[in-house]
């Protein structure tokens, strides 16, 4: 009775066996290491304003987007910065071709504009410029894509990497080729010349990748030991008619199949995370959960809302705005324009622009 009487005693929170009992059921919890995968800061990166054609929007009653004129297009980065991007891809639009620039291409593809568009921007808000800066070196016949010279005259106009600090690689053609401008004209000689001319101006190569054509890019791109600075690796996953996250429970499993495989190729490597088509925001979480170091948001394949609703992205600064909130409810860090710029390794050459 009485050991009875002394295992039942009350301490200052209660019975002491009951006590005793509820620290040894917890206490392999309390013990548990951190878990580091979300530990790092995430660069969310806004595409603005698109390549959709304005007419896709007007067909549902959307009007004013994509975003046209010089000061709408600034604008609309400015927005997206301030909503929690810390870098922004821009495909920016020759305001007199207003529903679809593949028509003009050459014109909307001029560094002069978008270093205007730029420019505009950076009045207000500070960001790390990650775009296209290439063109086929013909355009009748598309064969083959110049990365030097439209990033050599970014880094005129802006004195060193003002404009252009990260350039789209993009290896995920293989050897598959056929003409046209959304088609695979980018050989892995153009990939390893122009590669080299970006490394040595501090530019950071971003290399945009579909898991079918990984072992191709090693084989024909980096054997060629041509990165000489960390390598940044764009899962695309349904984005450019590659569709791998069309369903359920697929969509997530091909999301770690996509992080794995880049991981075991390129073991020491930052991973962007750049979705599309209807699965675009469940899988982009997912992908934070996993602990990408980029996700890309915005109106670059990411028409649908939800995947569950017919509702469109009707401005890309509200899905910055979804996309941070949820990382920030999972406990992901929002990096800032500098800390993205020292993520991804990537040094300021020109004067006024992040870091004195």
């Amino acid at each position: 009775m009485s050991g009875m009487a002394k295992s039942m005693e009350l301490s200052p929170v209660g019975r002491a066996d009951v006590e005793n009992e509820m620290e040894e059921m917890v206490s392999g919890v309390l013990k548990q290491a951190r878990i580091p995968t979300m530990g790092r800061k995430l660069i969310v990166e806004a595409s603005t304003p698109g390549h959709y054609p304005g007419l896709l929007w007007e067909r549902f009653g959307v009007k004013n987007m994509p975003p046209l004129s010089v000061e709408e297009q600034a604008a609309s980065i400015v927005e997206c910065v301030r909503a929690g991007a810390a870098a922004i891809h821009c495909h920016q639009r020759d305001p007199s071709a207003p529903y679809n620039y593949d028509t003009n291409a050459f014109k909307s593809m001029r560094p002069e504009l978008l270093a205007e568009i730029f420019e505009t921007a950076y009045r207000e808000v500070d960001f790390v410029p990650l775009n296209h800066a290439w063109y086929p070196r013909d355009w009748q016949e598309m064969e083959d894509t110049d990365y030097v010279t439209p990033t050599r005259k970014l880094l005129e106009l802006g004195k060193g990497n003002r404009y252009i600090q990260g350039n789209v690689i993009m290896a995920l053609a293989g050897t598959y080729r056929r003409k046209g401008f959304l088609s695979s004209f980018h050989s892995a000689r153009s990939m390893v010349e122009g590669i080299a001319f970006l490394e040595e101006n501090h530019v950071k190569p971003l290399v945009a990748c579909h898991v079918d054509y990984l072992t191709w890019f090693k084989n024909s791109v980096m054997d060629a030991g041509v990165f000489k600075t960390r390598l940044h690796m764009n899962i695309e996953d349904g984005k450019h008619n590659v569709d791998r996250i069309f369903a359920d429970p697929e969509s997530y499993l091909n999301i770690v199949s996509s992080l794995e495989l880049v991981k075991k190729l390129v073991p020491d490597c930052t991973i962007g995370l750049q979705t599309g088509g209807r699965n675009w925001l469940p899988t982009t979480i997912f992908g934070i959960m996993l602990g990408a170091d980029l996700v890309r948001i915005g109106i670059e394949d990411q028409f649908w809302a939800y995947p569950h609703r017919d509702e469109i992205v009707k401005n890309p600064a509200d899905s910055v705005r979804k996309v941070v909130q949820i990382a920030r409810m999972l406990g992901r860090e929002i990096a800032t324009s500098d800390e993205a710029r020292q993520i991804l390794g990537i040094k300021v050459t020109s004067a006024g622009v992040g870091r004195p």
